[in-house]
Formats: structure tokens, C-alpha cells, sequence
């Protein structure tokens, strides 16, 4: 510390030292601005994924109702498939009947 301070006062002058302190206060201010810019820039990517997913929450809200009677749909054609496959297992085997024509 004290070899420091020895090497700044011998190759320091006073104007080369106003000029040093003009320059940090400068760069502070120019920090100062960083730091601001930074903070609202943060706060607005903040607000912007809110509305997003508000925007979306609320797509779906109005939409549920839609895709429910879609879905029961979707639900009631798949039951129907069943019952027609159900239904054609349970026929009695015709290739008996086809083999009885046949010959």
C-alpha cells in the first residue's frame, strides 16, 4: 500500500489527476445509467411473459368450453368403434357358411 501511494504521487500530476477524477465520475454516471437500463429492461421482459401467459390462461378459459364438447365427441365416436368391433366379434364364424356354399 504505502509503495502504492509512493509510485502515484511521483508519476501523477495534479492535472493528470483532475482529468482521473473527471473520468471516474463519468464512467460512474455512464454505470449509473447501465444499471437503470438494465433494471427497467428486466422489469418489462417481466411484464411481457405475464401477459403472455395471461393472454394464453385467458385463450383458454373461453375456449374450455369448445374443446370439452370436442372431446366428449371425440370420447362418444371411440365407443361406437368399440361397440361395432364388439359386435362383429360376437357374429358366429360365416366361413363355415361360405365353405358349405362353396362346395
Amino acid at each position: 500500500m504505502i509503495l502504492r501511494r509512493f509510485w502515484y504521487t511521483l508519476f501523477v500530476t495534479p492535472e493528470q489527476e483532475k482529468e482521473l477524477l473527471e473520468l471516474t465520475r463519468e464512467n460512474n454516471e455512464i454505470l449509473k445509467k447501465v444499471r437503470k437500463s438494465m433494471f427497467w429492461s428486466r422489469i418489462i421482459r417481466i411484464a411481457y411473459f405475464l401477459i403472455i401467459i395471461g393472454i394464453t390462461l385467458g385463450a383458454y378459459y373461453f375456449v374450455q368450453p369448445y374443446l370439452e364438447s370436442v372431446l366428449g365427441a371425440y370420447s362418444n365416436l371411440l365407443g361406437q368403434v368399440d361397440k361395432i368391433q364388439q359386435t362383429g366379434t360376437s357374429l358366429p364364424d360365416v366361413s363355415r357358411f361360405f365353405d358349405f356354399v362353396g362346395n
